[in-house]
């Protein structure tokens, strides 16, 4: 009976070849560096709309834990690699007048908008609250940052913190979580 031969390539390689008696199985899959890049973020303090229709930048009070990801000026999400990455938000959104009106929140790459990443919520009603996901996938380069920018014609809506509070005892709720992440070289 012949011996089964399993070769593993230099480290960093994207094959793998095993040969048996009578199957040769071949591997090629595209490889992400190890340990993948990733962050994530929150803001512990909430965001106004001090003026309707108003670009604002989406702060973060810090960068809780990561590899590979940088906060720089409150509102940059520096990334130390290249890649595709996954971005996505969670966001407290409140607004407290009555009627209908639309929040809007996009991406931006190095200060400058993102084609076709405008993503839109309708809140409705007196403090309306509503938890806003977004997500986006963008490849960068290093050194690169991403933003995400949002405005809403509604001066009464805003990005809203909530402090540890009881009955019950709970965590305090961050007006944002982000969370990014590599999914590709």
């Amino acid at each position: 009976m012949p011996d089964t031969t399993i070769t593993i390539t230099d480290a960093g390689a994207t094959s793998v070849t095993v040969t048996g008696p009578t199957t040769t199985v071949r591997t090629n899959v595209p490889t992400v560096p190890n340990p993948r890049y990733w962050g994530n973020l929150v803001s512990t303090v909430s965001q106004s709309n001090p003026v309707a229709s108003e670009v604002n930048l989406v702060a973060y009070s810090t960068l809780e834990e990561g590899n590979g990801v940088t906060l720089t000026n409150s509102n940059r999400i520096n990334v130390t690699n290249a890649g595709t990455y996954v971005l996505m938000l969670v966001m407290n959104v409140t607004k407290t007048d009555s009627g209908a009106d639309d929040a809007y929140f996009w991406l931006r790459k190095n200060g400058s908008d993102v084609a076709n990443s405008t993503q839109r919520q309708r809140l409705d009603g007196n403090n309306a609250h509503e938890l806003v996901v977004c997500q986006w996938t963008e490849t960068v380069t290093a050194g690169q940052y991403l933003q995400v920018a949002w405005a809403s014609p509604d001066a009464d809506l805003s990005l809203t913190y909530a402090a540890a509070d009881t009955t019950p005892t709970r965590p305090a709720t961050p007006s944002v979580h982000a969370h990014i992440f590599q999914i590709g070289d």
